[in-house]
């Protein structure tokens, strides 16, 4: 009877089924280790983007940030201007006001009433003086009525002066209340802009 050893090609054929396992192993790892790869490459890619994206929006932002500085700088230097237009404008009122004022009070006076004090807490003054008539003293509070430098004109006190027996006038002492108004400073002549030489004559000039 004639046998056959068996045993080698049983060996052999376990050693191939071990080699075809490592190899699918092996292959499986090889394409795992490629995808992961290939999602990393992709995820850097990403991330790259978004970092320049997020680079570019940061520009924006400090350039927007450096444009709001300029714009708040300048509100302040037109505030800080305004202020000082505004505190030269009141001491050229300030300054021209009182001129203004003693000028009218003084024209205001009519020939028979004589000042003889005024007093002045800020806005409000109080003004005394001596008329020969209680129609005298009317005139007058008409006409610093009339002013544009007064405003609420009020007599507030009027009584007769004693006098000489041989005057035939009884004099007439009274105190007055007034506001002042606010004065517009006058223009600058010497910045108002000069004509030109060659400016033409105005028509309808004669011949």
């Amino acid at each position: 009877m004639i046998r056959i050893n068996l045993l080698p090609v049983r060996t052999s054929k376990k050693q191939e089924a071990v080699r075809r396992e490592a190899f699918l192993a092996l292959a499986g790892a090889a394409v795992a280790l490629f995808a992961g790869l290939a999602l990393w490459g992709v995820t850097q890619l990403q991330l790259s983007g978004v970092e320049a994206d997020n680079l570019a929006l940061q520009n924006e932002i400090d350039r927007l940030s450096a444009d709001a500085k300029r714009v708040d700088e300048m509100e302040k230097f037109e505030k800080d201007l305004q202020r000082k237009l505004d505190v030269i404008t009141d001491l050229r009122a300030k300054k021209a006001g009182p001129v203004h004022m003693l000028d009218d009070m003084s024209t205001a006076a009519p020939d028979r009433l004589t000042l003889v004090r005024l007093g002045q807490n800020g806005d409000n003054l109080e003004i005394e003086g001596i008329a020969v008539s209680n129609t005298v003293i009317s005139e007058y509070l008409r006409a610093l009525d009339a002013s544009p430098f007064f405003e609420a004109v009020f007599l507030k006190n009027i009584e007769a002066m004693p006098t000489d027996k041989s005057i035939s006038v009884t004099l007439k002492k009274f105190m007055l209340t007034a506001r002042l108004t606010p004065v517009k400073a006058e223009p600058d002549a010497a910045a108002a802009p000069a004509a030109p030489a060659d400016a033409p004559a105005a028509p309808g000039g004669g011949a």
